[in-house]
Formats: C-alpha cells, structure tokens, sequence
C-alpha cells in the first residue's frame, strides 16, 4: 500500500471522516464521512492531494464505512435513505480513473447500516445492520424501543442470502470482523439501560446461526455496553476488540472462546490483524506513554502493538520518544516539558499510559 510521505502537510477536509477504504491497485484511497455526513473524500496517497469530494445524492448521507470490490471497479458504501429515515442502502459507486462516479443503489434489507465487508469469495456483502433510524443531520436515535439490528449477507446485485438477529432488541450491530474460513465476528453497542446485561459479541461460524460469543461477566462489565472495532486473526485464530468506554483491548481465542488478553489501554478504539498478530490505536492523550528516568518522565507514542510469541498475555509495542519533562511536587503534573530525551530508560522499567491528570 502506497504510504503517504510524512512531511506531507494534512489534507484539510470539511467533514469528520470514520473509515478508510484502499483501492485494491491504485494507491488512492476513499475517506468515508461520519454518520450523518454528506462528503467523502478521494484522496492520492502518494502527496495527500485531494482528488475529489464525493458527495451523497439527494435525501442520503453516509454511515461511515465502505468497500471495494477485489476487481476495482466498483465501490459500495452504507448510506441512509432520509425520507424513511433509517432505511439501509448501499450507495454504488464505479471508478472512473482516480474518480468516482455514482451508479445506483441496493437495499441492505435492514435499518441503520454501519459496517459492510466482503466475506472470503469475494463477492458475497456482509453487512452489519444497526437496526436505529436517525434523521438527517442528526445522531439522534429515533426508535430505541423498536429497534431492528441484523447481520446481512447478501449477493452484489441486493439480492438477499441470509438474514439473522440476536436474542436482545436493543444491541445495535455495528462491527465486523471476518475469518478466511467464512466465520463472522460482529461488534454490538447496547442501547438499554445501564444496569442491564448485554451480549457485546455475536459469532456466525460456517453452516450455523448468529448467536452470541461467550464473554466472561468480568469483562462484560468492564467494557461498558460498547465495542468500537473487532477484528479476526486467521492464521492464529484469534479474536480482538477494542471497548473505549473500558479504556480496554480484549483477545480471544476464536474457536475455544478462551480470553487471551485484558489490556488496559486508555480510549482504544480501532483494531487491525497484521502478520504477527494485532495492531490498536488509543486517541488523544490516551495513546501516549510515560516512562520514569531520575526525576524525569520521558513520553512517548505507543506506534504499535503485537501479542508477543508463544501464546503468552505479553504486549510488546513499539514506540516513539517524544521529549521529557519534570514532574511537579505537589500536583504530579509534568511540566517543563522539552523536546529530545536526555536519559533513555533502562531495561524492565515500568510504563504508564499518559492521562489528562497528567497534563
């Protein structure tokens, strides 16, 4: 994947964007708008350059995620249709060169659509159908009460495969993750009382129903009725999730439902398989460390992080050493902060995530 040079000024935009879609060839890529954005944006992956705003048709707007298809010719993204607020749609979208021309629209035989994935053919949509209806320019929910999540497969053209719910009314389907062997992990958000009980996972493995993935009370709890991204490791059959509201990234085994890993991550929100295992991001002051050197603490940006090898619960990250600063008395506020680091840490010394109590 074409990357984009790191001196390249940010490409200004006009609307918060949520997922990132890659051409399979060209190294351009689609910045998909936030629900209820009305622009994404097309953009040279090689300078930053814009290339093109793409704007939702009349009386639609975009919820934030998308998909092209392995040939490269065509785009499909979730959109709503406003004037039955909620109604699912793939907007359709053709590749005219480094431009994007819109072609039509299917049904995601569902309300409220988030996120859309291929399943291993190919060819096959998976869509994650929240089941909420919101107005235009609005992220007020509108029927929380009769709500109707479900996952969605469906052929190219909107013609419907499967259609399947979970056991609660109100556990909004949102995220997907996809294995090589067809297996489906979804993501849910639980929009009911706080006191409730809710499944935050659902697993449709090859020839079976979409149920539940059995997650210990513990972690249940501490991930806050929310998960913000999951994502499926094939090769190690492995499942991640990241749950912001617990400041948590959670992996299990995919098969045994075996928890392989509770770690405290400050505002982790996205999650991605790379070769050695996972990659997650924490936002704002979450995704910087400190480490103590003397009377000083380094700070650091966490780049990434992986499982370490053998099956252990270890991390192993790589960071970037940003300066250092001094830590005052009677607040334990760091302060006198100084770019460049002086004093690098000595092996086995113990990390602590950055928080606003900090600054």
């Amino acid at each position: 994947m074409a990357r984009k040079p790191i001196n390249t000024p940010p490409t200004q935009v006009g609307q918060r964007c949520h997922d990132i879609i890659n051409h399979p060839t060209l190294p351009i890529a689609l910045f998909v708008a936030r629900r209820p954005g009305t622009e994404s944006y097309l953009i040279d992956l090689r300078d930053g350059k814009l290339l093109q705003t793409v704007t939702s048709q009349p009386n639609r707007h975009f919820y934030g995620h998308a998909v092209v298809h392995k040939d490269g010719e065509y785009l499909y993204a979730t959109e709503n249709d406003t004037t039955d607020p909620g109604r699912g749609l793939l907007g359709v979208y053709k590749f005219e060169g480094e431009r994007l021309v819109h072609s039509g629209e299917i049904s995601t035989h569902g309300l409220g659509p988030h996120q859309v994935s291929w399943m291993p053919d190919g060819e096959t949509l998976v869509v994650a159908n929240g089941g909420i209806r919101t107005e235009a320019e609005s992220r007020v929910d509108m029927n929380l009460s009769a709500m109707e999540p479900s996952l969605v497969l469906m052929q190219r053209d909107g013609t419907l495969l499967i259609k399947e719910t979970l056991a609660q009314q109100m556990n909004s389907v949102r995220h997907l993750g996809i294995a090589s062997d067809g297996t489906i992990v979804a993501g849910q958000q639980f929009m009911g009382a706080a006191h409730e009980h809710s499944e935050l996972l659902a697993i449709k493995r090859p020839g079976q129903p979409f149920v539940a993935f059995p997650v210990a009370d513990e972690q249940l709890q501490a991930m806050g009725h929310y998960t913000a991204s999951v994502a499926v490791h094939s090769e190690l059959r492995l499942l991640a999730a990241s749950a912001p509201r617990g400041n948590r990234l959670l992996i299990w085994d995919l098969d045994s439902a075996e928890l392989r890993l509770d770690l405290p991550l400050p505002d982790c929100a996205g999650v991605a398989a790379v070769p050695q295992g996972f990659v997650a991001t924490s936002g704002q002051v979450g995704s910087l460390i400190k480490v103590r050197v003397g009377n000083s603490w380094l700070i650091a940006s966490v780049r990434s992080m992986r499982l370490a090898d053998g099956g252990t619960d270890r991390v192993i990250g790589a960071i970037d050493f940003l300066g250092e600063g001094d830590e005052e008395r009677l607040t334990g506020k760091i302060y006198h902060f100084r770019r460049g680091v002086s004093h690098y840490p000595s092996p086995g010394c113990a990390v602590h995530a950055v928080t606003t109590a900090d600054m």
